[in-house]
């Protein structure tokens, strides 16, 4: 099949009577090989009839592959092309049947109709779009002369006794899962058996910090046909935490294993964590198994340590003026709340909240202060940090006793210190003009 073949998609696409009309007719089944039919060019295969036998080699194994050896399975037909957009579309679809059924019941063969295209060229795409069923390429075009349309994607199920069931030309996104699994579901069973866990442990080194709640999670899981999707959840209520675990099968068992960090935060109060490891399968059959970790050794008691700290107040106008604030803060588990209070007397005028900008140091900025409520040197400052405990720190600063940041820019700024100094200056130099005067 040549390269023409993508004007006829693009027309199937638009065409919608191009779109070919699966058929659901219930033909009596043939019970052996017999079944299989000879073809002629002209004609067209339909549904309701024999399937053609056919060879094909898988591009990458290089094994020669029958029609006729699945008989008793349903074979799902994939005529198509890597430069076919709407067969690129088709193959995640494709990719779910291929995990939600066990080959001895199902297989899917995907045959390439562009002959001009390689080996290569057809394993790479394969690989990029996880094509782990039957992959070849019709080279002497005998497999389109029987099957094709003319147009691809084209597609073709064929019950276990070798009759076709089901056809349809290019792909309707909204109903290609429903048709696909109502064919299939008529001949092989949906899938009614629970995954099972067959290993679970769950470790930690049961000293939680801050920098150190690991928690590493080794599971073996089993199941009759495959398995979907796991994950793991460890129950804080309303703030719940959750892992996906990826699966890895290997000699029938899907194996996972993950290590992750919990939120200290949370962990704060507990004795002891209940994690729910669950497992679907493609039928959404589930296991769930709840494993108890415990965390009596997760202790804090010590108060957070405030350390250095410094502020520098910046004038905004003649009115107004804002206090930034750099904290020095450590502590061994988690700091919840960190804030500057400042107050005039025993009244709470304004609250500015600390941030960590690095692993120790906190800044925060008071905003909109007024000189006409109070100057600088009027208020108290207290730092106050609370952990996750609830230890708390505080730590009152008295005017002069701290050094505060001098800003680089003296018009725009002014310290407690340099306020004190200006009031000062004007104050001599008033004396001095009054004694000159007198």
């Amino acid at each position: 099949m040549k390269r023409i073949f993508s004007i006829t998609v693009i027309l199937s696409l638009i065409l919608p009577l191009l779109i070919g009309i699966p058929n659901f007719e219930n033909v009596s089944a043939v019970p052996n090989s017999t079944v299989f039919a000879n073809k002629s060019i002209i004609e067209e295969i339909s549904v309701g009839s024999p399937a053609i036998d056919f060879n094909i080699t898988d591009v990458d194994s290089g094994i020669t592959y029958n029609l006729s050896q699945f008989l008793g399975q349903v074979v799902f037909l994939d005529l198509w092309g890597t430069w076919c957009g709407p067969c690129e579309i088709s193959l995640p679809y494709i990719e779910y049947f291929y995990h939600m059924y066990p080959d001895e019941e199902f297989q899917i063969i995907s045959i390439d109709v562009d002959n001009i295209e390689t080996d290569g060229q057809v394993s790479s795409f394969r690989s990029s779009h996880n094509m782990d069923w039957i992959v070849g390429i019709d080279y002497d075009e005998s497999i389109d002369a029987n099957y094709g349309t003319g147009f691809i994607p084209t597609f073709y199920i064929i019950d276990p006794t070798g009759v076709v069931r089901w056809s349809y030309v290019g792909i309707n996104e909204e109903t290609f899962y429903d048709e696909i699994y109502g064919v299939i579901s008529t001949y092989v069973a949906d899938d009614a058996i629970d995954p099972a866990v067959e290993l679970l442990e769950l470790t930690n080194n049961t000293e939680f910090s801050i920098f150190d709640s690991e928690v590493h999670l080794t599971a073996n899981f089993s199941d009759n046909w495959n398995l979907l999707e796991a994950q793991v959840r460890a129950e804080f209520g309303d703030n719940d935490q959750i892992f996906e675990l990826e699966l890895n099968e290997q000699n029938g068992f899907y194996t996972t294993s993950l290590s992750f960090e919990l939120d200290p935060l949370k962990l704060y109060g507990l004795s002891s964590v209940d994690f729910y490891v669950s497992v679907t399968d493609y039928f959404e059959n589930r296991v769930t198994e709840i494993v108890t970790l415990n965390i009596t050794e997760y202790i804090d008691t010590g108060e957070p340590v405030i350390g250095e700290y410094s502020y520098a107040i910046n004038q905004i106008d003649d009115k107004k003026f804002n206090v930034d604030f750099q904290v020095e803060v450590t502590e061994d588990l988690f700091v919840a709340e960190a804030y500057v209070k400042l107050y005039i007397g025993t009244s709470l005028k304004k609250t500015a909240y600390l941030e960590f900008v690095n692993d120790t140091h906190m800044e925060a900025t008071a905003y909109s202060l007024y000189y006409i409520n109070a100057n600088p040197e009027e208020y108290t400052i207290i730092i106050e940090v609370i952990d996750a405990a609830g230890n708390i720190a505080e730590l009152e600063i008295q005017h002069g006793e701290s050094s505060p940041t001098v800003p680089s820019d003296p018009t725009e700024s002014v310290t407690f210190g340099s306020f004190f100094i200006f009031i000062s200056a004007i104050f001599v130099i008033g004396l001095t003009f009054r004694k000159r005067k007198r």
